[in-house]
């Protein structure tokens, strides 16, 4: 059954861990991701089976990025549609260091580090 939780009204790491521990699979879709964050939980997601319905998928979204080349891209996209893969390639770098910006915020320790590199495993399939 789906679960929402929310960290304003609710003390929810508690609840998450115990709801993780019975839980073949899981979709976290949250406005912030910090490695910090993640390694109160990533003991919990193990690898599992996709053919079985065995897997976990994050997506995290992006907190009001500094670039004003992306602003403008926005402003560009709406008068004129879709942007070309030239501008796309050239702004996935930036974005990609970004959120790597925004998951390691602070001096990473070698504990970050690991479980960044677990993160990156229970991030990757085959589907």
């Amino acid at each position: 059954m789906a679960r929402i939780f929310d960290n304003i009204v609710q003390d929810w790491l508690g609840a998450l861990r115990a709801t993780l521990q019975v839980s073949k699979r899981s979709y976290f879709c949250v406005g912030y991701l910090n490695l910090r964050g993640w390694q109160a939980i990533d003991d919990l997601i193990a690898p599992g089976d996709p053919a079985k319905g065995q897997v976990s998928r994050v997506l995290a979204g992006m907190q009001r990025p500094p670039h004003e080349e992306i602003r403008k891209l926005y402003r560009q996209s709406q008068e004129v549609g879709l942007i070309d893969n030239a501008t796309a390639s050239r702004l996935k770098p930036q974005c990609a260091a970004h959120l790597r910006e925004q998951i390691t915020l602070g001096i990473p320790t070698g504990q970050d580090e690991a479980s960044l590199r677990r993160l990156a495993r229970q991030g990757s399939s085959d589907d």
